[in-house]
């Protein structure tokens, strides 16, 4: 192996290697994402408020909130409902709340919510914050 090898471990996964790099780029998800679609049109014109992702693995959840974020120049933060805490989310919307102040707006993308998660979820600041929630799912 040569220097310039890219180590296996340091190789982005799979998925994140094969995500289209703008929303025309991505396939599927018509009903969304065609010219007249309100989803588009809302986010087209500005006014796309927090909004609800659902499918099953690999149908474009995490892809979608990623391209709205790049699209609305949005700064992107993942959190999953499953392995973080109320504290992390407060500390997640206050910094995007420093964020806001400096002009740039903050997409929360939130995965794997079920009711045991929802308390997890009361953002204090809906103002500092996006919402994109994804595998919303009842247990």
């Amino acid at each position: 192996m040569g220097n310039d090898a890219v180590h296996p471990a340091r190789r982005p996964p799979l998925a994140d290697s094969l995500r289209p790099s703008s929303l025309e780029g991505m396939v599927g998800q018509a009903h969304l994402l065609s010219p007249g679609a309100p989803f588009m049109r809302a986010l087209r014109s500005d006014s796309l408020g927090s909004f609800i992702l659902w499918g099953p693995p690999g149908t474009g959840k995490t892809t979608l909130a990623l391209l709205v974020a790049g699209e609305t120049r949005e700064f992107f933060v993942r959190f999953s409902a499953v392995t973080g805490g109320v504290p992390l989310v407060r500390r997640i919307v206050e910094e995007a709340a420093g964020r806001r102040a400096a002009g740039v707006a903050t997409l929360l993308f939130v995965g794997r919510v079920n009711e045991r998660h929802v308390g997890r979820l009361a953002i204090g600041d809906p103002v500092a914050v996006r919402v994109a929630a994804a595998d919303v799912d009842q247990t």
